[in-house]
């Protein structure tokens, strides 16, 4: 089934923006109040994440920015949407990532994905410690 779709010209106001930081692209697209699509009013930006053998998933930080930046230009200048006719901007992004910033909020890091594993062998050791620990804590109470 496919989205609702209308035109501009029929669009109730208010609009919304909806913006998809995704695995494979940035998408922004203009809904009207009854969710519908406004025809012309969308952009798509291909992106993908560097893997490597040894578990790494990143993406680049400013370059997301950067395709995000494009889609919602292109959304809105293909609509040529009046001053003030968008009301909202909703978004949504790829699992559980991190980016680390500076105190300006700019990126210092790279996008850490969450289908990065590096860290997958301390999380067991983590996991092994805690679960030690939790057990001795467990015991001292028997035991009062």
């Amino acid at each position: 089934m496919s989205d609702p779709v209308t035109t501009l010209q029929l669009a109730e106001p208010p609009l919304v923006v909806s913006l998809d930081v995704g695995t494979s692209s940035v998408r922004a697209a203009v809904y009207d109040r009854l969710g519908r699509s406004i025809r012309g009013c969308d952009a798509r930006r291909a992106h993908g994440f560097r893997t490597a053998a040894d578990g790494t998933s990143e993406a680049d930080a400013e370059h997301l920015l950067e395709l995000v930046c494009q889609c919602l230009d292109q959304t809105v200048e293909q609509g040529r949407l009046e001053r003030g006719s968008i009301v909202a901007l909703t978004g949504c992004t790829f699992a559980g990532s991190l980016v680390g910033v500076d105190r300006d909020g700019r990126a210092v890091t790279p996008v850490v994905t969450y289908a990065d594993t590096r860290s997958q062998a301390c999380a067991v050791e983590l996991r092994e410690s805690l679960d030690a620990f939790t057990k001795g804590l467990a015991m001292s109470r028997e035991m009062k």
